[in-house]
């Protein structure tokens, strides 16, 4: 029976890739993709009279993201095969040319294949215009569902873009009550992304919706809108509905309408701590409108409320740390004392939080304790530190940066340097020390790091930099030495491109049978709420996958925490310094594919493309605005209720793999 079982197994791969003699041209292939080299590399590939290896080829010129890719894949529009058309199109659309888009728009009308016609809408949606509106409207009306689905969640995707889009409320009303739920929540998400008056009455209807991702979006919508109409049933949401989610979301929109509080107060009150959290959230922020719009709750009952919370040492550190905020948004100045008074034996993760707090305040009484704070703090309550002092002349919290510079951590660099950056009129006494910082640091300096230095040094025109950074053009990874080159730019008005390595260097080394391998392997997350099953997808991320396995096989993972939790968003974590800044100490290329962010995907954290290393992240819903954006590498296919009662901190105690 196992032998049948593995002769089948194997059968379905070889289904997938081809013939097992093309693993030498998918290893090929792979590999020139991860450099970023040219793409005329990847030239003989196309012209291969194997399907499989052209398919394989558009899919990595995709992921490579240059445009001069678009010339080369075009043909391929109109191959017989639907699955290279698919593949085509999708590259197309990460690529996000003017060409690209008129190619994709003139062929949708001839196209047969219902997969190709999905995938064309989509594409459409991450880079089309005003033509492509020309496809997508009258798609809204086709007769097959998911097309008139699909048509809708591409103009919500135009929406988030900021594309400048016609009245589409009319065309989308039929779609939100569409028999199917697959075609209504897309109508719905589509209409909250253009958060257009008129769809009001809509979005209102649909918090009664049967299926919760359209009270989501609903909920969402109408919180966009700001119309005040809307409290009675955002209320109900926030208190009643099932699904914590929704609730969550209900939360959220109230808190960005007048006079809610108390309904905030309620939420803040839930079973649910993601509910909780949102409430608190919510209440910060409808404090912080209300004080720019010249409205303003009663205070007196809020204070009272957050002060509980955060006196209560039964509650988690998240929501005494939220509480701190609501405090700050309250009281100002008044509540420095109060939240001062808390500093003392707090975990470094409520300390983060009460720095935050204090900063909400930009009360220069704060300066001397947070002053204090950074020199005993670790890396998350010295980043909190240096977040909070932002708002204060160099004069007064310039000495805590210039610490900051002395620390030989990128991470601590880079926030120094670019605060020094904002203040041009008194950065010159600095300038010495921060080119001394970034020469002192470790190698290899993170990329996200390095990028914010590079651009404080060309916004202070620190032209004696200009060699450090000539240096920085030879490291052999494309997107720090674009960095580079981009800050020499501002400094010189020259080009240096043409300096930066014609590829980067691989990461680690591999075998294609490392990656056969990898679609027998299964991660297990072992945390205190149980157990997080992980199926990998080694066929569309498959150096992505790789890199989780070494990383879980090297005990990495074990002991780290999901650092980042947003409710009904995402749990992020593999972070080895806890501050939302660590990397593994290199960075692997990005590895964006057809796969789609719903409930239970995992994807990869980055700061821009080819940046990524070992922080993760697990959707709590459908997310499309992340899609062909940031790499999805697998799945959750045990243990999606561990997820949800995931929080900020909590412990990843053993991360390992199974095959």
């Amino acid at each position: 029976m196992k032998k049948a079982f593995s002769v089948l197994f194997f059968a379905l791969i070889l289904a997938f890739y081809g013939c097992e003699n093309h693993d030498a041209e998918f290893e090929a292939i792979i590999r020139l993709a991860d450099s970023r080299t040219h793409v005329d590399a990847l030239k003989p590939f196309l012209r291969s009279d194997s399907r499989e290896v052209q398919q394989r080829a558009v899919f990595a010129l995709g992921q490579m993201r240059d445009t001069l890719a678009v010339d080369l894949i075009l043909p391929f529009l109109d191959s017989p095969s639907p699955e290279l058309r698919v593949e085509t199109v999708f590259a197309l659309g990460q690529l996000g040319t003017a060409k690209a888009e008129a190619h994709i728009s003139h062929n949708y009308g001839r196209e047969t294949d219902l997969e190709v016609k999905r995938a064309m809408l989509e594409a459409l949606g991450k880079i089309g215009g005003s033509l492509a509106l020309q496809t997508l409207i009258p798609a809204l009306q086709d007769p097959i569902p998911i097309l008139r689905g699909e048509a809708a969640l591409a103009l919500g995707r135009m929406a988030y873009r900021k594309v400048d889009l016609p009245p589409l409320t009319d065309a989308l009303a039929p779609l939100a009550d569409d028999p199917p739920a697959e075609v209504r929540w897309r109508a719905v998400y589509a209409l909250m992304r253009i958060a257009d008056s008129s769809s009001f009455s809509i979005l209102l209807k649909k918090t009664q919706d049967s299926d919760e991702r359209v009270r989501m979006q609903a909920a969402r919508g109408l919180g966009a809108i700001g119309n005040s109409d809307a409290v009675a049933a955002l209320a109900k949401l926030a208190t009643r509905d099932p699904d914590w989610r929704v609730r969550v979301n209900a939360t959220a929109a109230l808190g960005r309408l007048r006079f809610t509080a108390p309904h905030l107060m309620i939420a803040a009150a839930d079973s649910n701590e993601h509910v909780r959290l949102t409430g608190l959230d919510a209440l910060g922020r409808q404090l912080e409108l209300g004080k720019k719009a010249g409205f303003l709750a009663d205070l007196n009952p809020i204070v009272e409320f957050a002060g509980a919370i955060l006196a209560d040492s039964s509650k988690t550190w998240r929501e005494r740390g939220a509480a701190a905020s609501v405090l700050a948004h309250a009281l100002a100045e008044e509540g420095i004392p109060t939240l001062m008074a808390h500093l003392e034996g707090a975990t470094p993760a409520l300390r983060a939080r009460l720095i935050s707090a204090l900063g909400l305040t930009k009360n220069r009484r704060i300066i001397t304790t947070l002053q204090q704070q950074y020199a005993k703090g670790p890396s998350l309550v010295k980043v909190a530190v240096l977040e909070a002092l932002r708002p204060f002349p160099a004069n007064r919290a310039g000495a805590v940066y210039l610490q900051a510079l002395q620390e030989q951590d990128a991470v601590l660099t880079a926030l120094a340097c670019d605060y020094f950056a904002g203040k041009k009129r008194v950065a010159a006494k600095y300038r010495k020390a921060m080119r001394a910082a970034f020469k002192s640091l470790p190698r290899p300096v993170d990329t996200e790091a390095a990028a914010m230095i590079f651009s404080a040094f060309a916004k202070l025109q620190m032209r004696e930099t200009i060699p450090l950074l000539q240096k920085e053009l030879s490291v052999p990874d494309r997107a720090y030495a674009e960095r580079a080159a981009r800050a020499l730019k501002k400094l010189t008005g020259e080009s240096w491109l043409g300096k930066i390595p014609r590829q980067t260097d691989a990461a680690f080394e591999f075998t294609y049978e490392d990656i056969r391998k990898a679609y027998r392997a299964r991660a297990h997350i072992e945390m205190d709420a149980g157990e997080i099953i992980i199926e990998f997808f080694p066929g569309e991320a498959p150096l992505t996958v790789l890199n989780f396995i070494r990383l879980a096989e090297k005990s990495f993972f074990d002991g780290l925490s999901f650092h980042r939790v947003v409710p009904n968003f995402v749990i992020q974590g593999g972070d080895p310094r806890g501050d939302s800044w660590g990397s593994p100490g290199y960075a692997i290329r990005s590895e964006f594919n057809r796969q789609l962010y719903i409930s239970g995907k995992v994807g990869m954290a980055s700061a821009g493309p080819d940046t990524e290393g070992c922080q993760f992240f697990i959707t709590h819903s459908e997310q499309p605005h992340l899609d062909g954006k940031y790499t999805i590498f697998g799945r959750v296919i045990k243990g999606l209720d561990v997820v949800n009662a995931v929080q900020a901190g909590d412990i990843m105690r053993r991360v390992w793999i199974s095959y």
